[in-house]
């Protein structure tokens, strides 16, 4: 078959006739009006050159020969019209016509290269196709354009197509975009279609679809397919059309669907995430129930124990502390979903204070002292010499860090296990410390397909059907968010059955140094207080040394030993460290709680103290209690949500009376007003902040920090 013969045109003969036929007749056209054109001027010459000789002027014309020459120019200019109006029909049948209908099909041709790719049914694209190649062929052959012509157009479209033999394979048109695609040039022409599209065959393509074509003729084969060579998908829609002399020709038409691929993947990626997110998510709710149930149970239980047995001081000796510790675990995992909702959100923030470090890690080993001693651990806490002694962080949230870590060791670490704490500094300068704290155990260790999962949110190295540890899988993922909050990276290194080491660093400022830097702004004296703007530091109950941190209790140079599984661990120094409650006696508190088994929790624990307590049932209440007998009160604890008049509305009606009787001239010194809530997320610490307040407790009530607050408001502060 010639590589030049395109489509079947009609023949040579045919061609030849037509283009005749269409000269002779612009040709008889153009004599016929030029002959009547040069008749009716040299009639209209003749009638009037006469007078224009004689110089009578065509004003003096007789009337009959005016009436002769306005037919004549009416005529004329009837025929003119007659004319152009033949003129234009030849154009538009014989040369636009044609032209018009190859717009049309070359535009639908266009069209249905640029198909919805979700429609998969292109039966109908291939017999338009098809059909309208022949069309247009014909359209062309009574017309004076070349064939070339439908060449330049199929080569113009963006969809790929070529054209074989469906007995022998071979290609005998390709278009443009197929050859820039390809890499191809006219090379290709003549060879087999697998060798030229397909990377490495050497035989038809599995997919091929000449033999369905060939069972069906009349149908078309539509198929997807990945193609090695460019490393792209297309999806193919092939059928059968009547080439030259009438024989069959496969006409396949290609359109490039990776980006549709690639954003199915994508979708099927999310879709199975989204699945895996909420299986993990309904597991988590599972084990959630689990691990709140089973406090609550041994509170109910130790309750119930207690109240059978009310003259039976030991039962209730032994109860209480149950209860204590499920009260405290429950507590536990309620601030573990808070924090993740919060981590979820992005609302997780720090609020940096200065505080003693070595006092804040005895604090936390006093806290897990109980299950330390209950599987006789052996705890050392080791702190380098060249630690700050005080340093500016978020001390709640890297104790939080601390108390998950050290809780996940003593789950993993069997009894009579090796629990060990290091903190060093590994990088700083005069302001800032970067430190580096390992929690090293002698466990279970880690999985190496786990090691990947353990700091994701919802999931545990156990697995979801191996429980047997038990836990919320919450807390290493917020220990992680903490961490690269503060600056730092947490990871974990691990051997199974050797134990594991988690290690974490952070950035933090020297106390030291921050408080010089903020007594220097402040421009107040070197010494000042907490009255001056800043906060003392913490006393750490301990003797002074070159490094108190490293230095006082030390087991040996350099190092600390905060307790083993035998002697417990060494005391935090909390308010109850001089031996009892501290004394308000003379003192007066103002306790507005709506929910009455809330003040009555308070009153008991404070009765020691000796602080006399008026009770407000709401916010409006407490204000017009203040408002009677402002100098009564030495503090104010507000809960926030009250019906009413709330907590916030009711510390700015406060501040707003003081400011009216300063105004007035009265000697007014600002009455601390402290939230008792259980709104503890940080923008409720704010929103107390800004409303007034000086200072926010949250619920449930922590006795040590309640005392350690009143302390310093009912105590330090001079009273008007």
């Amino acid at each position: 078959m010639p590589q030049e013969t395109l489509i079947k045109t009609g023949g040579p003969q045919k061609k030849r006739r037509t283009t005749r036929s269409i000269r002779v007749t612009i040709l008889l056209t153009l004599g016929l009006g030029m002959v009547c054109f040069i008749a009716l001027f040299m009639a209209l010459v003749r009638s009037i050159l006469p007078f224009l000789i004689s110089g009578g002027g065509i004003a003096n014309l007789p009337a009959e020969t005016v009436s002769a020459l306005n037919w004549i120019i009416m005529l004329l200019s009837i025929l003119v019209i007659l004319f152009l109006y033949l003129l234009y029909w030849i154009m538009v049948s014989l040369v636009l016509g044609p032209i018009g209908t190859l717009t049309r099909e070359v535009h639908r041709i266009t069209s249905a290269t640029r198909l919805r790719l979700d429609r998969y049914n292109h039966y109908g694209e291939i017999k338009s196709l098809s059909g309208s190649i022949n069309d247009m062929v014909e359209k062309l052959s009574q017309s004076t354009m070349s064939t070339g012509v439908f060449r330049s157009i199929f080569n113009g479209l963006d969809a790929f197509l070529f054209v074989s033999d469906p007995e022998n394979f071979e290609v005998f048109f390709i278009n443009d975009s197929m050859k820039k695609a390809f890499s191809l040039d006219e090379r290709a022409i003549g060879r087999k279609c697998w060798e030229i599209f397909e990377e490495g065959q050497s035989a038809p393509c599995a997919f091929c679809p000449v033999p369905r074509l060939k069972a069906d003729p009349a149908g078309s084969v539509v198929w997807e397919a990945y193609n090695g060579k460019t490393r792209r998908y297309y999806k193919h829609t092939s059928g059968l059309i009547e080439w030259s002399d009438h024989t069959k020709a496969q006409l396949q038409h290609s359109i490039d669907i990776t980006a549709l691929k690639q954003t199915e993947q994508e979708l099927i990626a999310a879709k199975e995430q989204a699945e895996e997110s909420s299986a993990a998510k309904t597991d988590f709710l599972a084990r959630m129930s689990h691990e709140m149930r089973t406090p609550l149970n041994a509170i109910i239980g130790m309750t119930a124990i207690a109240r059978q047995n009310p003259a039976d001081h030991e039962k209730i000796a032994y109860a209480l502390p149950k209860i204590n510790e499920a009260s405290t675990h429950l507590l536990s995992l309620i601030s573990d979903v808070l924090d993740m909702a919060n981590i979820e959100s992005g609302r997780l923030e720090l609020v940096d204070r200065e505080f003693d470090l070595e006092k804040m890690i005895r604090h936390v080993a006093d806290m897990m002292a109980f299950r330390l001693d209950e599987k006789f651990h052996h705890f050392e806490v080791h702190i380098d010499e060249h630690v700050p002694a005080v340093i500016a962080a978020d001390d709640q949230r890297l104790s939080q860090v601390l108390t998950n870590l050290l809780s996940n060791a003593i789950k993993f670490t069997p009894p009579h296990g090796r629990i060990t704490l290091s903190v060093r500094e590994v990088s700083g300068d005069y302001i800032y410390s970067g430190l580096r704290f390992e929690l090293a155990d002698t466990g279970a260790g880690i999985q190496p397909g786990q090691m990947e999962l353990i700091f994701a949110l919802f999931e545990q190295g156990e697995g979801k059907f191996n429980r047997r540890y038990g836990g919320t899988g919450l807390g290493l993922a917020i220990c992680k968010s903490i961490v690269e909050l503060m600056g730092g990276e947490i990871r974990a290194e691990s051997e199974p059955g050797k134990g594991a080491t988690f290690i974490f660093e952070v950035n933090v400022l020297r106390g030291a140094e921050l408080l010089e830097a903020l007594v220097e702004e402040d421009g107040a004296d070197e010494n000042a207080g907490p009255d001056a703007g800043t906060a003392a530091v913490p006393d750490t109950g301990l003797e002074a040394g070159p490094n108190t941190a490293a230095d006082a209790g030390a087991a040996s140079a350099g190092s600390t030993s905060a307790g083993t599984a035998n002697a417990g661990t060494a005391n935090a120094g909390t308010a109850n460290d001089t031996g009892g409650m501290p004394d308000f006696t003379g003192k007066t508190l103002l306790l507005a709680e709506d929910i009455e088994i809330n003040r009555e929790i308070a009153v008991a624990l404070l009765e020691d103290t000796g602080v006399a307590i008026d009770s407000a049932a709401d916010g409006a209440e407490a204000f017009r209690l203040f408002a009677e007998n402002p100098g009564k009160y030495d503090a104010i604890l507000m809960d926030i949500h009250m019906p009413g008049m709330d907590g916030l509305e009711a510390t700015r009606s406060i501040r707003a009376l003081e400011a009216e009787r300063a105004g007035a001239g009265a000697a007014v010194t600002p009455i601390p007003i402290i939230a008792m809530t259980a709104n503890v997320f940080q923008e409720d610490i704010e929103m107390c902040l800004q409303a007034g307040m000086n200072g926010h407790l949250g619920k449930p009530i922590d006795l040590e920090k309640v005392l350690e607050t009143l302390s310093h408001w009912l105590l330090a502060v001079p009273q008007p």
